[in-house]
C-alpha cells in the first residue's frame, strides 16, 4: 500500500470520527477502527456494506483482517 492511500485512509477515518465520536454508539474506538482500515484496504469495491460494529472485540488489526473485517 502506498503513502497516499494511507494518508486518504487516516484523513477519512478521523473525519468519521470526528463526526461521530460524541453518538452513543460510536464506542470502542480502537476495534471500529481497525474495522475500518481493514475494509478500506481489502473490501472498497468488493462488500457492501462495510459493516463496522462497535460491538467486535478490539484485537489488533492484523487479527481483524484474519477474521474477514469483522472479528
Amino acid at each position: 500500500m502506498n503513502l497516499d492511500w494511507t494518508s486518504i485512509r487516516n484523513d477519512s477515518w478521523q473525519k468519521l470520527l470526528d463526526r461521530h465520536v460524541n453518538e452513543d454508539q460510536f464506542y470502542n474506538q480502537y476495534g471500529m477502527k481497525d474495522q475500518y482500515s481493514c475494509h478500506f484496504d481489502f473490501a472498497k469495491g468488493n462488500k457492501t456494506p462495510w459493516n463496522i460494529e462497535p460491538s467486535r472485540p478490539d484485537v489488533g488489526y492484523i487479527e481483524t483482517v484474519l477474521n474477514g473485517c469483522n472479528p
